[in-house]
C-alpha cells in the first residue's frame, strides 16, 4: 500500500510482485522499467541511516549496456515541490564510486555496487542519507524526509527498507 508508479506502461503488476519466504517478504522485481515511489515522512536528522538488502538474480554480461538496480531516496524538493533524489545503484558495469550529477531535475547517481550477482545471496547496504544529501546536494534538507522509491532494469529482489539512528 502507497506505492506509486511513475508511469501506468508497463502496468506495475507486470514488474513488481511481493513474495514470501517463512516470515520475510519481499519485492521481487522483473527488468522492466517503471520505478515505483513511496512517500514516508520521517525525520532524516533523527534517523539518517537507511538499511535495506537485495540481491541480483541475473545481471547480463554487455559492457556496451549498462543495466542496474536502484534505490531512490528524496529527503526534501525544490522550490517547485520536485523530490531531490539521490540514486543508489547496483550497476552491471559501471566502478562502484562512479557519482553523476543529476543536474536540475535528474536524481545524482552513486554506484555502490557493480557486477554480477554475489552467488544470488542477499547484501545488506546501509547508507547515511542525512551526510550524502549533505554532500551532493549541498543543503541540509529539511526534518521531515520526502520518500523513497525503486527501479530496475534487471532480475532482482529487494527486502525491507529501515531507517534508523
Amino acid at each position: 500500500p502507497g506505492w506509486k508508479p511513475q508511469r501506468d506502461n508497463p502496468a506495475p503488476s507486470e514488474v513488481y510482485q511481493s513474495k514470501k519466504n517463512g516470515e520475510e517478504t519481499y519485492l521481487y522485481a522483473n527488468e522492466k522499467p517503471n520505478r515505483i515511489f513511496k512517500k514516508i515522512v520521517w525525520d532524516a536528522h533523527q534517523y539518517p541511516f537507511l538499511t535495506w538488502k537485495w540481491r541480483m538474480l541475473k545481471v547480463p554480461d554487455d559492457p556496451d549496456k549498462e543495466r542496474n538496480a536502484t534505490v531512490y531516496v528524496a529527503l526534501g524538493t525544490d522550490l517547485l515541490g520536485i523530490p531531490k533524489l539521490t540514486k543508489y545503484a547496483w550497476s552491471s558495469n559501471k566502478a562502484v564510486g562512479t557519482e553523476e550529477s543529476g543536474g536540475t531535475f535528474r536524481p545524482t547517481t552513486i554506484v555502490i555496487r557493480s557486477g554480477p550477482p554475489e552467488s544470488g545471496e542477499w547484501v545488506t547496504e546501509t547508507i547515511n542519507v542525512l551526510e550524502e544529501h549533505k554532500r551532493l546536494h549541498h543543503e541540509t534538507p529539511p526534518n521531515a524526509a520526502y520518500g523513497f522509491g525503486i527501479m530496475t532494469t534487471l532480475e532482482a529482489e529487494f527486502g525491507a527498507f529501515i531507517v534508523h539512528k
